[in-house]
């Protein structure tokens, strides 16, 4: 699938359950090797239950890209829930068959533009401290590692770790 194919619009409440589908989706195929098997992947309820809640908060913009009428991947561009003075990338997935095929360069620059749009001056976001991969494209998009900022899901021991740009 070309890039020019897609369109990156805001997600509505008619895009919960396509956009928690590639949550699901993307998440169960990037993180198997990270946490434990006998921890489960998100379940579809609850990620649709929070989607709900991302695309109707007012503290930021979900957005989705669309191939035809076939949602590939999220995003959500908002305010950092722990400082408001900075704006976070959060959510970006796409559906594993995409992955390194354009979308979510497409979707992080949408997102990198509705923050600068906001008024913000920085941005943070948090990513799976075992995830190479996303850390990689992250770091090449000039997203730094901030040392000593992590946090770690129970009972897993998994670590998630913060990184921050300027906008």
């Amino acid at each position: 699938m070309a890039t020019n194919d897609l369109t990156i619009r805001a997600a509505t409440a008619t895009d919960v359950l396509a956009a928690a589908t590639v949550h699901r989706a993307a998440a169960v195929a990037a993180f198997r090797s990270i946490f434990p098997e006998t921890e489960e992947p998100p379940a579809l309820e609850w990620l649709v239950e929070n989607w709900s809640e991302l695309v109707s908060s007012p503290d930021g913009e979900a957005l989705i890209a669309a191939a035809g009428d076939e949602v590939v991947g999220t995003v959500v561009a908002r305010t950092d829930p722990h400082d408001p003075a900075v704006g976070q990338l959060h959510r970006l997935y796409v559906l594993p068959e995409l992955w390194q095929g354009g979308v979510g360069t497409a979707l992080h620059d949408a997102a990198i533009d509705r923050l600068r749009a906001r008024g913000f001056a920085r941005a943070g976001l948090w990513v799976l401290e075992r995830n190479t991969a996303a850390r990689a494209m992250y770091e090449r998009r000039g997203w730094v590692l901030v040392p000593g900022r992590e946090m770690r899901y129970e009972p897993s021991g998994v670590i998630e770790v913060r990184y921050e740009r300027e906008l």
